[in-house]
């Protein structure tokens, strides 16, 4: 086509070919459209396919006032579960653990090590990610395989941050187990037990899977 020309029927025809080809995708070659022609969010994540191998978000608590419980409630059962966990105390201590489809009976263990050592214990009522109970902010990082016939199994990472300023924050580490056989994990819940104070504002409890 040119400037001012009057198209032949059938470029008139070639035109709407085009345009019908955009329309169904058909049109679009490969490996075209690359991350930077995305606007903010115009990828639907929830709605991905599931060979897709990219993280989705399933919940999101935003930050949290004064509670002793932050829950996802149901979330989409995934076989890979990232789960991201921050709690700010207030009023008191904070005893920060992690509980899986509610239940609060003794069916965790662990093997961890708190800035250093090595302990092992059985019959847990939730996964611990505090070094004490105490007053001090923690972020706690935990991943995992999600299946209903097998043992939950997870490797977590916690931070406390310790004294105020530039001094060591404190760390727990380990691997840890939900030993539920018959069912995935399909609620998330961040549980403060035995505290004196409440899980506080600018708390948050993200929880993704894939």
């Amino acid at each position: 086509f040119v400037a001012d020309e009057q198209p032949t029927t059938a470029k008139w025809n070639k035109l709407w070919s085009n345009d019908a080809s955009f329309n169904d995708g058909t049109g679009i070659g490969n490996n075209v459209i690359d991350s930077q022609h995305y606007a903010l969010a115009s990828v639907d994540y929830q709605n991905l396919g599931t060979d897709v191998g990219a993280y989705q978000v399933l919940y999101d608590s935003g930050a949290q006032v004064g509670t002793s419980t932050i829950s996802s409630g149901t979330i989409t059962a995934k076989n890979f579960l990232r789960i991201l966990a921050f709690a700010i105390p207030s009023g008191g201590t904070l005893n920060i653990g992690i509980r899986f489809n509610n239940d609060s009976s003794t069916n965790y263990a662990e093997r961890s090590e708190v800035n250093g050592g090595d302990s092992a214990v059985a019959s847990l009522n939730q996964i611990n990610t505090k070094t004490a109970i105490d007053a001090n902010p923690q972020f706690t990082y935990l991943e995992g395989y999600n299946t209903s016939a097998d043992e939950k199994l997870f490797v977590a990472l916690s931070v406390m941050r310790g004294s105020a300023g530039a001094n060591a924050p404190e760390r727990r580490q380990g691997v840890y187990k939900w030993v539920n056989t018959s069912a995935q994990i399909t609620r998330v819940d961040m549980v403060d037990t035995g505290g004196t104070g409440d899980i506080g504002a600018g708390s948050r409890l993200l929880v993704l899977g894939r």
